[in-house]
């Protein structure tokens, strides 16, 4: 449980048994929590949000890191980022889609904000950021050391596009 709940900056005991795949991951949560073992209840209602310590939380990912392998642990990636989204963790879950290169996710994530009241200076800058964060993935990829430069050029057009939509749909507001 612990291992495969790395990624997740918070979590429920829901997410905890959708990644891990144990039934009992929440009551190893509640457990941890109880015994103080570097496991903290952020919020009991309406069901628990638990939270790594800081230092476990950094040795698990190191662990994560040695002992997974790189498909398994970009999948595990990619799952912990869709359970953020559907918490509505956006940022969270842009943070682990950037750490695997999946810029579709990135992209489809963006649609999230159409649930979080952001304001168009927040929304701006955040967009903004994603879009510098791009340009410099297509940067390394034009010396040779990423992604296609074509797929990363459509990919900087789409979110171009996505900021300029929701920019103009936040201003009718």
């Amino acid at each position: 449980v612990l291992l495969k709940t790395a990624y997740l900056p918070q979590m429920t005991a829901g997410m905890a048994r959708e990644l891990s795949g144990q039934s009992d991951a929440g009551a190893i949560l509640a457990h941890l929590y109880r015994n103080n073992y570097f496991v903290a209840l952020k919020q009991a209602q309406p069901e628990p949000v638990y939270q790594y310590h800081p230092l476990l939380r950094e040795f698990l990912l190191s662990r994560a890191g040695d002992s997974l392998g790189k498909e398994e642990r970009t999948a595990l990636q990619r799952k912990s980022a869709q359970l953020l989204e559907a918490a509505g963790q956006i940022s969270e879950a842009v943070t682990l889609l950037r750490a695997t290169g999946d810029w579709d996710g990135i992209v489809f994530t963006q649609s999230g904000f159409a649930r979080i009241p952001l304001g168009a200076d927040r929304m701006g800058e955040y967009l903004s950021q994603e879009i510098e964060t791009a340009r410099a993935a297509l940067a390394g990829s034009r010396d040779g050391k990423g992604l296609s430069v074509k797929r990363l050029e459509r990919r900087i057009a789409q979110m171009e596009e996505t900021y300029k939509r929701l920019l103009a749909e936040h201003t009718k507001d």
